[in-house]
């Protein structure tokens, strides 16, 4: 794996922070190249492109977890634990 790539998906494991989202991929390919994702809240996983997860607020498909906390954020409703 060349440094570029190595150093690209850990950028975008620390641009995830603490949302309720994790890239399980080792390779990255690309902004709009599917990965791998996983949903720290309901455990289903699924593919997406970087691009989608980190731009546009995409979350959960399953669950829709971290586009509702985003939501209750903006509202004003605390986090939910």
């Amino acid at each position: 794996m060349g440094l570029w790539k190595s150093r690209s998906i850990k950028r975008i494991k620390l641009r995830l922070g603490d949302r309720p989202i994790e890239c399980l991929s080792t390779e990255y390919k690309g902004s709009r190249a599917d990965h791998l994702w996983k949903c720290k809240m309901c455990g289903k996983t699924w593919e997406s492109t970087p691009n989608s997860v980190l731009n546009e607020d995409g979350g959960c498909p399953y669950c829709g977890t971290d586009r509702t906390i985003k939501a209750n954020l903006s509202r004003g409703l605390r986090k939910l634990e």
